[in-house]
């Protein structure tokens, strides 16, 4: 439905009532295939809590996460270091 955002009215319409309902139970909603900054906009306007897709990044590999994210220790051994 993301896809077609600006594009359908009925997307729109499907996508807020996916997110109403979900709030309804008590579930973050997680909006996927955002590949432009106007489906990011929306998405968030309809009350998405979260957003994946290409607008932020292609996949990549665990070892690229790390590169990206510049991890050189994992938490626990952040947390011995500092005993």
């Amino acid at each position: 439905f993301v896809r077609q955002l600006g594009q359908r009215v009925q997307s729109e319409a499907i996508i807020e009532a996916i997110v109403t309902l979900s709030k309804s139970m008590g579930f973050a909603v997680t909006a996927e295939g955002i590949e432009t900054e106007d489906q990011l906009g929306l998405v968030k306007r309809l009350g998405c809590d979260l957003a994946q897709g290409y607008f932020f990044s292609p996949p990549v590999t665990p070892e690229q996460i790390e590169a990206i994210l510049d991890i050189s220790t994992t938490p626990n051994d952040s947390l011995r270091a500092a005993s």
